[in-house]
């Protein structure tokens, strides 16, 4: 009950403008490490791989959002993936970017249903996964991200698994 008050909440500040972010250059190396312990906990039936690249450039994002995000993304990873599977946690750095990805291997998503699953309240029922939430937690996690100039996004096969992402723009001249 707490977690969906919690995100009702994000939600209504999100969409109202007033969900505050607290920008500042970020190491988001520790960051993904954290999360991905923090999240193991939780998972132990699950192979949590973190593999990130020994440095990553600063970047302009909240530290307590990016947590939220990525524990959010792994959450989801862990739900929709069969006891044993891996759930990855990478990212890669280009010019203006730090890109994060969770990789899961669950049932994946049909096309159909991509455009729509940043929406809020949107669960995707036929992966034949039941699992507990209401359908706002990409819708946040896309709303953080993007409050903080960062962009989301989904690939994913049917069978093959999904991988969310989002960047993160790097802070010049450091």
């Amino acid at each position: 009950m707490d977690e969906l008050i919690s995100q009702l909440l994000d939600m209504s500040r999100l969409e109202a403008g007033n969900l505050s972010v607290e920008l500042g250059a970020t190491d988001v190396r520790p960051i993904l490490i954290e999360s991905v312990s923090r999240m193991a906990a939780h998972a132990p039936s699950h192979k949590l791989v973190v593999n990130l690249p020994p440095t990553l450039p600063p970047a302009q994002a909240d530290p307590r959002r990016v947590v939220q995000v990525v524990c959010n993304l792994l959450d989801n990873a862990i739900k929709f993936s069969p006891p044993g599977a891996a759930v990855t946690v990478d990212a890669e750095v280009d010019t203006d970017t730090v890109r994060v990805r969770v990789r899961d291997e669950g049932p994946g998503i049909a096309p159909e249903n991509l455009p729509r699953i940043f929406d809020r309240f949107y669960r995707v029922e036929e992966s034949g996964v039941r699992t507990s939430g209401v359908g706002l937690g990409l819708a946040i996690c896309k709303g953080l991200v993007e409050a903080m100039g960062g962009q989301v996004a989904v690939t994913s096969q049917v069978g093959q698994g999904t991988v969310f992402s989002f960047s993160l723009l790097r802070v010049q001249g450091v």
